[in-house]
């Protein structure tokens, strides 16, 4: 079977022209009592939006696979700091009070993988950690590409198209059973310090993507 024909979540696959207008609305009900003004801004002159302060971008609808398999890509702009302290990125999240299948954030000078079921207390202590000097990355401006993959066998982190050691064992989809959820750009109301960083891109596939297409996606932006 051609890799394109499973790929029915690719036509979730859009810039973030079209999820900013979409969903910008939408992140004022992001889980958290308090109400707060969202501060997602377009990146001047472009492409991209900004993430500072309290920002957050929330899916209208929950965007699950039930393929036993899951890609999700987000293109960064470069010259984002890994340096805030413990930043959420992107998840997934059901409902109030449920527990996320798994979080992308990175701490300083490093990113991590917290998985429901890796880490079912969400204790930050258990979360599992990766230094940017570890993929190779001396500067942050090196950063453009991150994805996570997942499987029967786990939620493994990808930088830049390269696979990383950072891998969650039992965080895992299985067929049948939707994984996935609200996507969830931004930190969430947790506790976490907000994410100072820049999108320009997110693509969600039902299957694994293969190495060879994450290192031309790296490239491309495609």
């Amino acid at each position: 079977m051609e890799p394109e024909s499973r790929d029915l979540l690719q036509r979730l696959r859009v810039p973030l022209l079209a999820i900013y207008v979409a969903l910008l609305f939408l992140a004022v009900s992001t889980p958290g009592p308090a109400p707060w003004t969202n501060k997602t801004r377009w990146i001047e002159p472009g492409p991209g939006v900004k993430f500072s302060g309290i920002s957050q971008l929330l899916s209208e609808r929950p965007i699950a696979s039930s393929t036993g398999e899951l890609t999700l890509e987000l293109w960064l702009v470069p010259g984002f700091n890994p340096q805030k302290g413990n930043q959420e990125i992107a998840s997934f999240y059901w409902r109030e009070g449920a527990r996320r299948p798994f979080v992308l954030g990175q701490f300083p000078r490093g990113f991590l993988l917290r998985g429901r079921e890796d880490n079912p207390g969400s204790d930050p202590k258990d979360d599992e950690y990766i230094r940017i000097t570890e993929v190779g990355i001396e500067r942050p401006s090196q950063l453009k590409h991150l994805a996570v993959t997942v499987d029967s066998t786990g939620a493994t982190l990808h930088v830049n198209g390269r696979r990383t050691s950072l891998r969650l064992p039992k965080t895992v989809a299985t067929p049948g059973e939707p994984f996935g959820g609200l996507l969830l750009l931004g930190s969430s109301n947790t506790g976490w310090r907000v994410w100072i960083g820049g999108l320009i891109g997110v693509s969600i596939y039902d299957r694994v993507l293969r190495n060879v297409e994450l290192r031309e996606h790296t490239e491309n932006r495609s």
